[in-house]
């Protein structure tokens, strides 16, 4: 918030007021607020000069002031990147003669670090009708929290989803849901910084017509802060029971 404050005893007027606000960040919303009269405008388009935003006070009374309030988002970092420091300040002109600037505000941006691997407690090689039980660490080992990232499992064709689970790095249970699902799985979810969480997908393997065949898990994060983040893959072994005791009587015939 900037604010322009007329602290002698005449009214002055034209003031232009200047808030740089670098190009790390979006300007989400900006207000022209009165506090004398409480009175609060949103303007949706505003003037530029030297890339700084632009306000016009047409007035400004003795010993009352102006104010600008701006919301602003941090664009993501490039890639090569993971902190940097932005200041953001105002400077007012006074009938294009005074220049008044004001102190600047230090803003850190960083992005979370983040790390993707998946693991199973399930034999490599399993039968159909059994169930296949992966889980996901996610892990953000950066100083800054990771909102809403997506998270997005290929699950294969022969498996079909029966729960899934998110746990905090306890194994404490955040959420569970039972469902019957095939195809890629996706969450939004969210990671504070230096912290974990967990995803376990629980499926039940099924019958593709084949009498031995693989399934390969493999996930990803992303997010506009951090990009995309893959994990590693895990392969299994399929046994069709049915179809290899068919196959053994047929050759045996």
């Amino acid at each position: 918030r900037s604010i322009a404050k007329n602290e002698s005893e005449e009214d002055l007027e034209n003031v232009d007021v200047q808030v740089h606000v670098d190009d790390k960040f979006q300007v989400m919303n900006l207000f022209i607020v009165d506090p004398q009269t409480e009175y609060i405008e949103e303007l949706t388009t505003y003037n530029k000069k030297n890339g700084n935003i632009l306000v016009n006070f047409n007035n400004i009374k003795s010993k009352n002031e102006k104010q600008i309030a701006i919301n602003i988002k941090a664009k993501a970092l490039p890639e090569n990147s993971i902190k940097e420091t932005s200041y953001i300040y105002a400077t007012a002109d006074i009938n294009n003669i005074e220049n008044i600037k004001s102190n600047s505000v230090e803003y850190k941006i960083g992005k979370p670090i983040m790390k993707i691997t998946q693991k199973t407690n399930t034999p490599n090689y399993v039968k159909t009708g059994e169930q296949i039980e992966y889980e996901y660490l996610i892990e953000n080992e950066g100083t800054y929290t990771s909102e809403e990232f997506k998270f997005e499992s290929n699950i294969p064709e022969s498996l079909i989803v029966d729960e899934i689970k998110i746990l905090n790095e306890n194994k404490d249970i955040i959420k569970s849901e039972k469902i019957s699902s095939q195809g890629t799985i996706t969450r939004n979810l969210e990671v504070g910084a230096k912290q974990k969480i967990i995803v376990n997908i629980i499926c039940t393997v099924l019958s593709n017509n084949s009498s031995k065949y693989e399934v390969t898990s493999k996930a990803t994060i992303t997010s506009e802060s951090f990009g995309k983040v893959e994990s590693n893959e895990i392969t299994h072994k399929v046994e069709d029971l049915k179809l290899l005791s068919k196959e053994s009587s047929k050759s045996n015939t």
